[in-house]
């Protein structure tokens, strides 16, 4: 994807930290399940390197991290007039970012190419609990915020490929028949432009599952969001 903008280009660089992974419309107030024990360690079987054309997924004993390339281009007269931006060595710098490390560049004509990382990462600890369901299944909780969490299902397939999932809110139904309750979605209110409530379209789910109500769950049709999917001829590493 090829951009001419200096002002896409900032705004890529000042994006770097946003979570790709937690594109799921459900937040549930606690981690899942409520009968597991959260693991020290990611299992051996889901470690490795993974490159898909221009991404690259890293998964450690304890983080997991993915990288998306983007590629930018930039004139050098816009560089010039933005005092925010440097060219040093082989690389191009944003001075006010200085967790930054600069960026490769090539040079075309009077401009430059330069490769933008996006990078989302996590450890396990506090923010990030591994839980496992079964031999086959596991549960990543990515804390959203002081209360909520982003519940993800890790799907490890006998041919080595693994599968990411997240939960739709129009799966909310499954979980009403499932539980026989009707007072899981807690209703949270927005102001809109005109300072009004509107009805929020995220859903917060106020629920604690166990492992078996999990897998009854995942068997009726939850989880049916897609959110990463890995595949064994994309491993370079293990």
């Amino acid at each position: 994807m090829m951009m001419t903008s200096r002002n896409t280009f900032i705004l890529i660089v000042g994006s770097l930290l946003l979570s790709m992974m937690s594109c799921t419309s459900v937040s549930f107030n606690q981690p899942q399940p409520v009968d597991s024990k959260n693991l020290k360690r990611i299992p051996k079987k889901l470690r490795g390197t993974w490159v898909q054309k221009m991404d690259t997924i890293i998964i450690g004993k304890r983080f997991y991290q993915k990288t998306d390339w983007h590629i930018d281009t930039i004139s050098r007269a816009e560089i010039e007039a933005d005092t925010s931006l440097e060219i040093r060595g082989q690389r191009i710098y944003v001075n006010h970012e200085d967790a930054l490390k600069g960026f490769e560049f090539t040079v075309l004509q009077d401009s430059l190419i330069v490769k933008v990382p996006d990078r989302f990462e996590f450890t396990l600890g506090d923010s990030a609990q591994l839980r496992r369901i079964s031999k086959r299944y596991a549960i990543i909780n990515l804390k959203k915020d002081s209360i909520w969490w982003d519940v993800h299902l890790v799907e490890y397939k006998n041919n080595g490929g693994i599968i990411v999932r997240h939960p739709k809110k129009e799966e909310l139904h499954l979980l009403e028949s499932l539980l026989n309750r009707t007072d899981i979605d807690l209703i949270m209110a927005k102001k809109d432009t005109n300072n009004k409530n509107t009805a929020e379209s995220h859903k917060y789910w106020d629920v604690g599952l166990t492992s078996r109500q999990l897998m009854d769950f995942i068997n009726q049709g939850g989880f049916s969001g897609t959110s990463l999917v890995l595949e064994p001829h994309e491993k370079i590493s293990d």
